[in-house]
């Protein structure tokens, strides 16, 4: 099939927002500004919910054959646990080199500290949830691994229907745990797959299945009637957030979805479903493309450039909104660049340990075929 340019550009604009997310949160009071919890609040809130979204969709296109659907679900989740577990030990070893580093500059112990990190962040949670202290964004991964793996049993037992129901109703249970929690707190964590990710990912495989049907009906809708449900659904969460914060007094820390998360979601999709070409042979299509490598690798560069920026002394000019912006530009395409280099890095030691197995086959058969001459 056709790429989809349309889908690498929102996914462009999405990573950027959540580098911009990240870049003014990392290490900076950002709570004690009322302007910038509220923007942060209410509008990147639609970005994780559309990597969901995208991902179900394109696992739907893959599995509907179901002759090739098994072989492509190991494969998919082959790639998937293998990005994990590659950046969290990434994420888990410079936590270590960091926490030691410091602790030795403040003249703590540094045994001790990493004892503390190892048994905060390295459990059997982080398997589910993803968490870790430079690495909490992995959540994503874990997330999308078991959502898949659940969205696959349901898609073998024909039950894909009934799975996204259940998952509309588990997302709606798990707002209680985040925007709307100022009406029923609900106490665990809903930032994961059973309350968000697999409603999203459901939904975006619903729509692969039943793509002909959908677009067919959707073949009369202009696309500026999309643009403005989104800014219509964009406002609903203005008012949601108005609400349950100030109006219900709740907590003023920031949910991942409200109600409104999902329609406004929906008619991202369906604009790139209906324009497939839009921003193609343009660099924001390929940063797009690569957008999962930013995410996983951002992080990192944010803490190592946060960190210069402080030892310099220049940590003032991160309340300046300039700054930020320009920040989060050279964070964004430092992060595009460093995941090319880590990803042939790896590829670079999977091919020299090859060469060495493979070379070490070859001396045993000489070995072996010299033994058999001298024995005749």
């Amino acid at each position: 099939m056709e790429r989809n340019t349309t889908i690498d550009v929102v996914k462009c604009f999405a990573v950027f927002l959540v580098v911009c997310l990240h870049t003014v949160t990392y290490g900076y009071d950002w709570q004690s500004s009322e302007h910038i919890t509220f923007i942060i609040g209410v509008f990147p809130r639609w970005v994780i919910p559309f990597f969901f979204i995208v991902s179900g969709y394109f696992f739907g296109q893959k599995v509907m054959n179901n002759l090739t659907s098994k072989a492509y679900f190991g494969r998919y989740m082959f790639k998937l646990i293998g990005l994990f577990f590659t950046w969290y030990l990434f994420y888990l070893i410079y936590d270590l080199i960091l926490r030691a580093v410091l602790a030795i500059y403040m003249g703590s112990n540094v045994s001790s500290e990493l004892n503390q990190y190892i048994k905060a962040f390295v459990n059997i949670d982080a398997l589910y949830y993803g968490e870790g202290m430079t690495s909490y964004h992995l959540w994503y991964l874990t997330a999308l691994i078991w959502s898949i793996v659940i969205l696959y049993v349901f898609i073998r037992i024909r039950k894909l229907g009934l799975l996204l129901i259940l998952g509309g109703i588990l997302n709606v249970i798990g707002l209680f745990g985040q925007t709307y929690s100022s009406i029923f707190h609900l106490p665990i964590q809903t930032k994961d797959a059973l309350c968000f990710g697999v409603f999203y990912t459901t939904l975006g495989c619903y729509i692969a299945f039943h793509y002909k049907w959908i677009m067919q009906k959707l073949s009369g809708v202009k696309s500026r009637y999309f643009i403005y449900l989104i800014l219509f659904f964009s406002l609903i969460q203005v008012v949601e957030r108005l609400i349950t914060v100030f109006v219900l007094d709740g907590e003023r820390t920031f949910g991942d979805y409200y109600l409104s998360t999902a329609p406004l979601t929906l008619c991202l999709l369906f604009i790139a479903l209906k324009n497939t070409s839009i921003g193609r042979y343009t660099l924001i299509a390929k940063v797009g493309k690569n957008a999962v490598g930013i995410y996983v690798a951002h992080l990192f560069v944010i803490s190592v450039l946060v960190l210069s920026i402080n030892f310099v002394g220049l940590d003032y000019l991160r309340s300046n909104i300039l700054f930020n912006l320009l920040f989060a530009l050279v964070v964004l395409f430092t992060s595009y660049h460093f995941f090319i280099l880590f990803n042939k890095f790896i590829l670079g030691i999977r091919l020299l340990f090859s060469r060495v197995k493979y070379s070490n086959y070859f001396r045993a058969k000489k070995q072996v075929d010299q033994g058999k001459k001298t024995a005749i």
